[in-house]
C-alpha cells in the first residue's frame, strides 16, 4: 500500500458488529494462508501482524503484489467477483491474527450496518487508488523515474517527506526491480544530490528532472 488513510479498526472493535465475524485465527510467521488459484470464500481483517501477497513468475522470480498490515483487509476485491481466486500466495511475514467474515455475513453487514458499509467502501476505494498509483509506478520508463514517482507519492503521508523502508530488498520488490540495480541507481541519485537515504529511510533532497 502506498497510502493508507482508511482502516477498519473501529469496525472490529464494535461488539455489535463483531458478532457477525468469526473468531480470530492465529498464524505463525511463514505460514501460507492461501495459495495462488485458491477460491476466496471470505474476507480477512488483520488484527495484528503482517501478510504479503506473493506471485512467483515462470522463471521463479518472487513478485510481491501487496503488503498488508494491521487492520488491512484481504479478499475484498475477490469475494464478489466472477472469478474469486487468489492471484498469489498469502504468506504471513510477521505472526498474525486474522478475523474472517464469510460472504453471507458480509452481505448482511453491508445491508444492515451503515457504519460498516461506509468504512468498507471507503477502504475499497482507497485500495483501488493505491493500485492505480502502483500501476503508474511500474509503467515509468526508467528505474530512476520509478524511484522518484514512488517516493513523491509515499512522502505525501509521511512526516517531513521522509519515507520509511523496511529494507532495499523490500523496496526492490515493491518497484519490481532487482536489488543490485536499485542500489546502483540510488547511489547515483544520492551522489547527484537528488535524494538521500539511510538503512531505514529515504527522502528527496531536490526536485528531480524525469527521464534524466
Amino acid at each position: 500500500m502506498l497510502r493508507k488513510v482508511i482502516n477498519l479498526k473501529k469496525i472490529i472493535e464494535n461488539q455489535a458488529l463483531r458478532s457477525n465475524m468469526h473468531l480470530s485465527c492465529i498464524y505463525p510467521k511463514g505460514y501460507t494462508i492461501a495459495y495462488e488459484g485458491d477460491f476466496c470464500e471470505k474476507i480477512g481483517i488483520i488484527e495484528t501482524g503482517r501478510i504479503e501477497l506473493i506471485h512467483h513468475t515462470y522463471d521463479g522470480t518472487k513478485v510481491v503484489l501487496g503488503r498488508l498490515n494491521q487492520y488491512d483487509v484481504f479478499g475484498d476485491f475477490l469475494i464478489h467477483s466472477h472469478n474469486p481466486v487468489f492471484p498469489g500466495d498469502l504468506v504471513v511475514t510477521e505472526s498474525a491474527s486474522v478475523i474472517y467474515i464469510d460472504k453471507i455475513q458480509l452481505d448482511k453487514l453491508l445491508e444492515q450496518s451503515f457504519e460498516f458499509r461506509v468504512n468498507y467502501l471507503r477502504n475499497l476505494s482507497q485500495k483501488a487508488l493505491d493500485m492505480h498509483t502502483r500501476n503508474k509506478i511500474t509503467h515509468q520508463p526508467t528505474l530512476r523515474n520509478k524511484i522518484i514517482f514512488w517516493l513523491e507519492n509515499a512522502a505525501l503521508s509521511s512526516d517531513h517527506g521522509i519515507v520509511s523502508i523496511e529494507s532495499k530488498e523490500q523496496l526492490a520488490s515493491l518497484l519490481n526491480v532487482r536489488r543490485p540495480s536499485l542500489s546502483r541507481v540510488l547511489s547515483e541519485m544520492k551522489k547527484e544530490g537528488i535524494i538521500d537515504y539511510n538503512r531505514k529511510s529515504i527522502w528527496v533532497q531536490q526536485p528531480c528532472v524525469f527521464n534524466k
